[in-house]
């Protein structure tokens, strides 16, 4: 049973929200070392528990939020290791021409 009672998940999820977003933003920050893709990983990652929270019952919301920021901050790490890589592909190309 919920410890919020009578709360709707909206509310929980509100909640949430507001006592999280920054303890939530500097987990993602933790991983990916930018400001800024930590702030879109976060917005992301409450919009997925709210889309969630809508469909199905969540017990601990908080615990899935913070799997999916891990998650979201792993992926956005293999996106930019796949970008670095295709740059100094792209830049060695040039230097042997």
């Amino acid at each position: 049973m919920s410890t919020h009672g009578s709360l709707s998940e909206v509310e929980r999820f509100n909640l949430l929200y507001k006592s999280s977003f920054n303890k939530v933003c500097n987990f993602a920050c933790f991983y990916v070392r930018n400001k800024q893709a930590s702030e879109d990983i976060t917005m992301d990652a409450f919009l997925q528990l709210l889309e969630t929270m809508k469909v199905e019952s969540v017990d601990n919301p908080m615990a899935l939020l913070i799997t999916i920021v891990k998650h979201k901050s792993l992926d956005y790490l293999k996106t930019q290791v796949r970008r670095e890589a295709v740059s100094y592909t792209h830049l060695r190309a040039h230097e042997t021409k």
